[in-house]
């Protein structure tokens, strides 16, 4: 596990190419003699228990199972958690036996797009410089509210969010503004050490298909932008967004990364998260659709009294083929 700078790190601007490190070091990663990285991810074990033992515990849990890896989550750290406490809970965990090779994911709500429209550059390197401070490998945001200059809504899309969004698309200063947010969120990302994902949510709003198809298809068309970042595909979270997931698999498979793992069961007319072989559809299949060994992560509940052995019995499931 590598050592993270101190706090005070200003946003990452080390080196023109450690945007491209990145993404090498993560996919050098995502195969472990041939076979898929397991992730498990904070939320697995219950927020309430996380809350109460505290991620590092949890860190070890998964660690003593025989993880890869471990997603830790912004949103279940205290509210008093500052840098420094990343900086100990990576000087922690490093100096745990079996650390070597264990690596971390960072996770945040933060949206990568805010509410006008346009990438953040504050909100990102923000959140590259949270991920830093654990060490972490990769930094995982949501897509948040994405819209591009010219972009076709498709037909199915909620009336008020096309006249909203249909003014300002209209605006050359506008578009304007979206690139040059874009050329200098790019440029952070191409200097970052961490690799950046946008997930899909389990909203509509930055939860399509087709949000994730346009911005891809923005990014191809510029070649400052091309893989400044790249996508981490949940296959249940579509169901919440009303999305097909084969459908998406089949079409944003060449820009997923890294794959969230879990099932989806209907219960009292709500979706409710379990595990992978306990859900309805074929995720095996999704999997397979996408680019082979990717790290899989682990997002559904992991219950039980010794967490150690449940986890053990999670990895084997989703690491199975």
């Amino acid at each position: 596990m590598t050592h993270p700078p101190s706090s005070s790190s200003p946003p990452p601007t080390a080196s023109a190419t450690a945007g491209t490190d990145a993404a090498k070091r993560f996919r050098s990663f995502t195969a472990r003699e041939g076979r898929a990285a397991g992730i498990v991810v904070a939320s697995a074990y219950g927020a309430d228990r996380v809350r109460e033992r505290g991620q590092l515990a949890a860190a070890q849990w998964a660690m003593a199972a025989g993880a890869d890896g471990f997603e830790v989550r912004a949103e279940l750290l205290p509210p008093e958690w500052r840098d420094r406490d990343a900086t100990a809970f990576a000087g922690a965990l490093a100096a745990m036996p079996g650390s070597v090779g264990f690596a971390l994911v960072y996770s945040t709500p933060a949206e990568f797009f805010g509410e006008d429209g346009l990438p953040s550059v504050a909100t990102v390197g923000r959140a590259l410089r949270e991920a830093q401070a654990f060490g972490a490998i990769a930094l995982k945001l949501q897509l948040g509210p994405f819209d591009a200059p010219g972009r076709q809504q498709p037909a199915d899309s909620d009336a008020r969010a096309v006249a909203a969004a249909s003014g300002r698309r209209a605006s050359a200063t506008w578009a304007a503004h979206w690139s040059s947010a874009m050329d200098a969120v790019a440029d952070v990302l191409r200097r970052a050490p961490v690799r950046v994902f946008v997930e899909n949510g389990q909203s509509a709003v930055g939860g399509s298909r087709a949000d994730f198809e346009a911005l891809f298809a923005s990014l191809r068309a510029n070649e400052a932008w091309r893989g400044a970042f790249g996508m981490t595909l949940d296959i249940g979270n579509w169901y919440w967004a009303g999305d097909d997931t084969a459908s998406a698999c089949a079409s944003l498979a060449r820009h997923v990364e890294y794959v969230h793992c879990k099932g989806v069961q209907i219960r009292d007319d709500r979706y409710h998260a379990v595990a992978p072989d306990e859900g309805i559809g074929p995720w095996r299949d999704w999997v397979a659709a996408l680019p082979p060994a990717l790290p899989r992560g682990l997002e559904f509940p992991i219950v039980g009294a010794d967490p150690v052995a449940a986890t053990r019995d999670a990895l084997r499931a989703v690491l199975r083929d």
